[in-house]
């Protein structure tokens, strides 16, 4: 049985929890991990995450697929440039969980010993090395956000054979636009996504999804969204799996919610895209 998730964002206690309850058995060597990405950044454990996922890939228990949130770590690592965004999306705070408990609170130190090449990321690279792109199953393809398509508006018929670069494009993709507004889909699978928020979708196909360019419906679903944050009742409603005719959301929003959603494929691998 295959095990997908995604967006754990560093919320290792949560990942854990959510695999237990879905019948995940650590004994069992026929349970398999497969990651969406996004599997660090705005979450406190970061480090656990890392050495959870790395072990059981190496137990052949895991797949691990690049996220935005991986290629942008990536590009730190690789290059030293700090963004804003970095900043915001919790991204500048892992690299400094990786470096050590000394950068904690002290980004000036971590810069500067990173420019100067004074830390080791190798166990992060590893991980790297370790990333696929999809994972694609008779029924369904498992991504990040989306697969690469064609001006945004069609799939192309040899979506397996795109670029690097389409794929790396591919894991920003908003999935709801593509999915659920755009209407584009693979004929005879399901794309299973994270990225956004499977509240988000939920709440969008009951708001109408006719509605996802108006301001004021934007702003209608976020307000809903932050009060299911706050609400039991409504987390139970909306923090869930939508299954569409064509897609699967999966994003369980971990670093709010503290939930990791499980989507559960019972068939054999057909391809992974490397």
């Amino acid at each position: 049985m295959y095990y997908v998730v995604s967006d754990i964002h560093g919320c290792y206690n949560a990942l854990r929890e959510a695999l237990g309850a879905a019948g995940f058995q650590m004994n069992n060597p026929k349970d398999i991990i497969i990651s969406c990405g996004d599997n660090f950044d705005r979450g406190t454990q970061n480090t656990e995450v890392l050495d959870f996922l790395m072990g059981m890939h190496r137990a052949g228990r895991a797949i691990l697929i690049m996220g935005n949130h991986e290629y942008s770590l990536q590009g730190i690592l690789n290059d030293g440039c700090i963004t804003t965004a970095d900043v915001v999306n919790g991204t500048l705070a892992t690299v400094a969980e990786f470096a050590g408990e000394k950068y904690k609170d002290n980004y000036k130190a971590l810069l500067e010993d990173m420019a100067n090449y004074n830390i080791n990321f190798d166990k992060v690279f590893a991980f790297f090395s370790m990333c696929v792109k999809a994972v694609e199953f008779p029924s369904y393809v498992c991504v990040h956000g989306f697969v690469p398509t064609t001006a945004f508006k069609t799939i192309s018929e040899e979506w397996q054979k795109a670029s690097s670069a389409d794929w790396e494009k591919a894991a920003w993709t908003d999935g709801i636009r593509a999915g659920l507004v755009d209407n584009m889909f693979i004929p005879n699978k399901k794309i299973v996504c994270g990225h956004k928020f499977a509240m988000l979708a939920n709440l969008w196909k009951e708001f109408g999804v006719e509605n996802y360019g108006s301001k004021r419906a934007q702003q209608m679903v976020w307000n809903s969204v932050a009060a299911a944050v706050e609400s039991d009742v409504l987390m139970n409603k909306y923090n869930r799996v939508l299954e569409t005719e064509h897609m699967v959301y999966i994003d369980g929003c971990a670093p709010s919610t503290n939930q990791v959603l499980v989507y559960k494929i019972n068939e054999e691998i057909l391809n992974i895209q490397y």
